[in-house]
């Protein structure tokens, strides 16, 4: 037997229904509950979003984790269908009396700059470690070229190069990764640290590592 929703008197012959209303009515209830406006932070330099707690490159999925954490929307599936001119179009999915409910909805987006730490970092010439490169000209400059892709495609910086006689000093903001980059081609610099500060009572060091080629 055919029943009809109590909000728009659609027939169960028409349209799902979830408990007593149709899954439309349910879905613009719930819709209801989602705000208009959402805000993103954004970094003035990289141009990249804060996702997740962290700053990363603005595409759909980092952006639907931003609005989501804004939205409130901690029950729900966010996607991004659509995002132009301050404005996104967002799927959402969420459970309700053990179905699924979907809906779109057309939110409006405010964008706050806030310097990601890695571009104040940058700007500040923030290094944890100090490269030498020392030999023959050639096999420097192919040697930094690698260090600084390698060093650039795992999220991290280089915040000054120079020329030093017969070499170069590269001075890198992650010095777990300068080691790891050591550590992947085999080669074997001599170490050495030097004391550059304190935190939260430990003493902090920069490795400065000196490579012959």
């Amino acid at each position: 037997m055919a029943i009809r929703c109590p909000t728009c008197n659609r027939s169960s012959d028409e349209i799902k229904f979830i408990g007593e209303f149709c899954e439309e009515c349910i879905a613009n209830r719930i819709k209801d509950t989602v705000p208009d406006k959402a805000k993103i932070y954004v970094c003035r330099f990289c141009n990249r979003i804060k996702s997740g707690g962290t700053f990363r490159k603005l595409d759909k999925d980092t952006l639907a984790v931003a609005l989501k954490k804004d939205l409130g929307a901690n029950g729900f599936r966010v996607d991004v269908i659509h995002y132009h001119n301050g404005a996104a179009s967002l799927e959402f999915e969420c459970d309700y009396e053990n179905a699924k409910v979907h809906f779109t909805k057309l939110v409006d987006i405010k964008t706050v700059i806030e310097n990601c730490i890695d571009c104040t970092r940058m700007k500040s010439g923030y290094y944890e470690a100090l490269v030498q490169l020392r030999g023959d000209g050639y096999l420097v400059e192919r040697m930094a070229i690698k260090l600084t892709k390698y060093v650039e495609a795992n999220g991290a910086f280089i915040s000054k190069t120079e020329k030093e006689g017969t070499g170069i000093d590269m001075y890198i903001s992650n010095k777990k990764l300068v080691s790891a980059f050591f550590m992947l081609y085999r080669l074997k610099p001599k170490r050495s640290y030097t004391l550059y500060g304190m935190k939260h009572g430990k003493e902090l060091y920069r490795n400065i590592y000196a490579l012959r080629l």
